[in-house]
């Protein structure tokens, strides 16, 4: 991977911005008998499932696996998810996410939300078998969502109206029955119950800094699971949103970054920076993006206020204008925004080498002055936090649902020959 990126002159140097942030997951990463926990939330970039699985497998060989992590029923809901995993259910389906204006329910850690309409429906996940053996094998699960059952669990704890700890036989294949509407899955979180990491991905296809901002079951679900970083891949659908103003914005970021600070204020919170993406101007030219330096300038700035780390994805990737090596390299997709396989992973490569170098060049004396343990006032604080959350989504007047209408096969396009190249009868 580093040979790769020397041989198309990628920048390797720590593009780290306020690496010192990272100091508590690196007093953490020293220990190697426990258990890290990692949530990571993006766009489309995340949903496609290879960025961020590659990201977990890097970062796991190098603190070893501790579980699957975040799994959710994406294909059951009428969008894209993981390969590796197959869900089966029987519909039909009312699906929410966290850029639906018209939700009937909350959305949770998994930027997703599925039900079913009444009292009769179950879920069950099981890997296929492209999936490397023992992936999803877990011993603890933890269940999210509203009136979900984890069947044959040998034992489960409540650690938050809508989070479940279960304990069960170490397994890889798990079923699901759901209550009536409104009733809801969240997702899954598989761990092993073995020294490591564990790599928890939400993604959402088009989701924003502003869909944050709004009231949802994420921050209460975060606060259960209690992870030690927090991994925001956001910033590419802002560059493009309609209306785009840069103090709006700012107000935006800085309005979620307290909200993490808030749920989980023992998590160093890691930014990775949108990457090089092009615009279309015409119908077949494309040239920069020129919103994409005024959001990284802003995730910039509110590192620094809110001391946020943050990597500078498109600096390693050659800084501005390098999609079109990485277009000419195979790596970027005709939509010049979207990335390959082979890209994703690169992606995943750049960010693993930035984020280790980071933490292995603090200095001994900033790393020992982090400490896990919160004041009072502190938790407080989270907890006031979580309680106006959970009044506001109680009092909401949520819509009707609407059940997932499966789509229909496409039709193959029939072109009409020109009459004069028309075979004769």
């Amino acid at each position: 991977m580093i040979l790769a990126a020397l041989a198309m002159g990628w920048t390797l140097a720590s593009s780290v911005v306020e690496p010192q942030a990272l100091a508590p997951l690196a007093r953490k990463w020293t220990d190697s008998s426990r258990v890290l926990r990692v949530y990571h939330i993006g766009d489309s970039h995340v949903q496609g499932a290879i960025f961020a699985s590659e990201l977990r497998r890097l970062f796991q060989l190098d603190r070893g696996d501790a579980g699957r992590g975040l799994a959710f029923s994406h294909r059951l809901g009428g969008t894209n998810g993981s390969g590796e995993m197959a869900w089966t259910g029987n519909g039909p389906w009312v699906v929410a996410n966290a850029l639906r204006r018209e939700n009937s329910m909350p959305w949770g850690l998994a930027g997703w939300s599925l039900a079913g309409t009444d009292s009769m429906r179950f879920l069950q996940l099981a890997p296929r078998e492209s999936a490397p053996v023992g992936m999803y094998l877990a011993s603890t699960v933890w269940v999210l969502g509203e009136g979900v059952v984890l069947q044959d669990a040998d034992s489960c704890n409540r650690f938050a109206p809508t989070v479940v700890r279960c304990h069960v036989p170490p397994r890889d294949t798990f079923r699901l029955a759901l209550d009536s509407f409104p009733g809801r899955f969240d997702g899954l979180i598989l761990e092993n119950d073995q020294p490591g990491l564990v790599w928890a991905e939400a993604g959402v296809n088009g989701l924003s800094w502003a869909e944050l901002s709004r009231p949802s079951r994420l921050w209460e679900q975060l606060a259960a699971w209690n992870p030690d970083l927090v991994v925001v891949s956001l910033g590419t659908n802002d560059a493009f949103a309609k209306g785009y103003s840069t103090e709006s914005f700012r107000s935006t970021v800085a309005d979620v970054l307290d909200r993490f600070r808030r749920s989980v204020p023992g998590a160093a919170i890691l930014l990775t920076l949108p990457p090089d993406h092009a615009l279309r101007v015409r119908r077949r030219r494309y040239a920069d993006n020129p919103r994409i330096s005024s959001v990284e300038s802003v995730l910039r700035q509110q590192c620094q206020f809110h001391g946020v780390a943050a990597v500078e994805l498109r600096e390693l990737q050659g800084g501005a204008g390098s999609w079109n090596k990485w277009l000419a390299q195979g790596l970027l997709n005709p939509d010049h925004i979207h990335y390959t396989g082979t890209g994703y992973r690169q992606h995943a490569g750049l960010i693993h080498v930035a984020v280790s170098q980071a933490l292995s060049s603090l200095p001994d004396s900033l790393v020992q002055l982090a400490t896990d343990t919160l004041d009072s006032a502190t938790l407080a604080d989270r907890d006031v936090f979580l309680g106006e959350q959970d009044s506001l989504l109680r009092n909401r007047d949520w819509g009707e649902p609407k059940v997932l209408k499966p789509k229909p096969p496409s039709k193959p396009k029939r072109f009409k020959r020109f009459p004069r190249f028309r075979r004769p009868k």
